[in-house]
């Protein structure tokens, strides 16, 4: 097992090992990367926003309802900054505590006024764009208010505008490397339900590269930069209660403090765990097995999705070769 911060072990003498290991992904990274302070952008996930900018480049990203049926992203970028992040939205009240968690600089275009009134009132690490418009910039072929993005570089000015530009405290997780190519189960579809079709996700296992492809709305979730599908390695389903503060615009709060139950996906295979977090906001996020101990991800990328305790969430392993002429016999 790896902890994050600590050396993998290097497979041949020749090679040269890393500088570092990210504490968010467990991967190979450069001092200078590691010495870089993670930012948490509010990223939409509105259907008119799809493909978003900046997406595959997130070490985490946290997918939480914002209103009923229809979510918002918090993508923490760490060890890459990339050319173009969008687009940017409005802080939550439930994000800051996730942000924190992840020791990350909140990114943000406003908020609604608990999550204002908040940042105002303590000294949580923040860049709202309503303070920094030179930070920020709209797309005149994007409808507003879904037309706010900003870049890697910009972003950089910002951590240093605030003297936010420090090393990170984040070490909570630990990391454990993939399955060997031919330990990898044959495959295998994971189905997530939102209430709505268009938010509605689908996870496609690929046991070539120990990834899960995602999918939304039944399109491929593609990087509006790269274009390329968005594969993290590991899945994490968070179970957590939701309530409605706003009943006339839906809007909903996740109580994303008292832990529950969680399941997690990697190597091709789900694993049933809890979470914790904490009422302290800068406290991270932390997973065990059922029965109390730490439970490793693969090293890589990870999307957590954020679900309410009774929402629809299925599993489909594909059968290993030769099973189903084994039952046809």
């Amino acid at each position: 097992m790896i902890e994050s911060g600590r050396d993998l072990p290097v497979s041949t003498q020749a090679e040269q090992p890393p500088e570092a290991y990210s504490a968010y992904t467990g991967l190979p990274i450069t001092k200078k990367q590691a010495k870089q302070r993670a930012i948490g952008a509010m990223i939409a996930g509105d259907v008119i926003t799809r493909p978003q900018s900046g997406l595959e480049a997130a070490d985490i990203v946290v997918e939480m309802e914002a209103a009923t049926g229809i979510t918002r992203l918090l993508a923490i970028f760490s060890s890459e900054l990339p050319d173009e992040i969008g687009s940017i939205r409005s802080a939550r009240n439930d994000f800051i505590d996730v942000s924190a968690g992840f020791d990350a600089v909140l990114v943000h275009w406003g908020g609604e006024k608990r999550a204002l009134d908040r940042l105002a009132a303590t000294d949580t690490a923040e860049i709202d764009q309503f303070a920094n418009g030179d930070l920020f910039y709209r797309k005149i072929d994007v409808p507003a208010p879904h037309n706010g993005f900003t870049t890697g570089e910009l972003m950089r000015d910002g951590l240093l505008r605030y003297d936010y530009d420090r090393a990170h405290d984040f070490k909570a997780w630990e990391f454990k490397e993939g399955l060997e190519p031919d330990d990898r189960p044959a495959g295998g579809t994971l189905e997530l339900t939102y209430g709505s079709a268009d938010f509605d996700i689908e996870y496609t296992y690929d046991p070539v590269t120990n990834t899960y492809a995602r999918a939304q709305g039944g399109t491929p979730h593609r990087d509006n930069t790269t274009q390329q599908v968005i594969s993290p390695s590991n899945v994490l389903v968070v179970r957590a209660n939701h309530f409605v503060y706003s009943p006339n615009g839906g809007y909903l709060e996740i109580d994303i403090t008292n832990g529950g139950p969680c399941t997690l996906y990697n190597n091709g295979a789900e694993q049933d765990c809890r979470w914790k977090k904490g009422s302290n906001e800068q406290t991270p996020l932390t997973i065990t097995d059922t029965a109390g101990k730490g439970l490793p991800f693969v090293a890589g990328k990870t999307w957590i999705q954020v679900m309410l305790p009774g929402a629809p969430v299925k599993w489909t392993a594909e059968p290993e070769p030769g099973t189903l002429d084994l039952q046809r016999q």
